[in-house]
């Protein structure tokens, strides 16, 4: 098995664990909010805050960036 077959398999093993990971990232440093739908893996995302809110799309990448833009879809706004 290659290495990147490997971290591919361990990408989806570990699925859940990043989204969490990820979600205590993004709500314990910017107080985004945040909501998985397993079933049709989408994160909603939002902040209650004008100000933070401003800052969703930089978090939006972050997320895209640690899980991988093609294991998640993001939506603005809560479910």
């Amino acid at each position: 098995m290659t290495t990147n077959e490997r971290d591919f398999v361990e990408s989806i093993i570990n699925h859940r664990s990043n989204i969490s990971k990820s979600q205590d990232y993004i709500a314990e440093n910017f107080n985004i909010c945040s909501e998985f739908d397993e079933n049709d893996n989408l994160l909603y995302i939002w902040s209650n805050n004008v100000k933070e809110s401003l800052q969703i799309k930089e978090k939006k990448n972050y997320i895209e960036n640690t899980i991988g833009s093609d294991k998640i879809q993001i939506v603005y706004g809560k479910k």
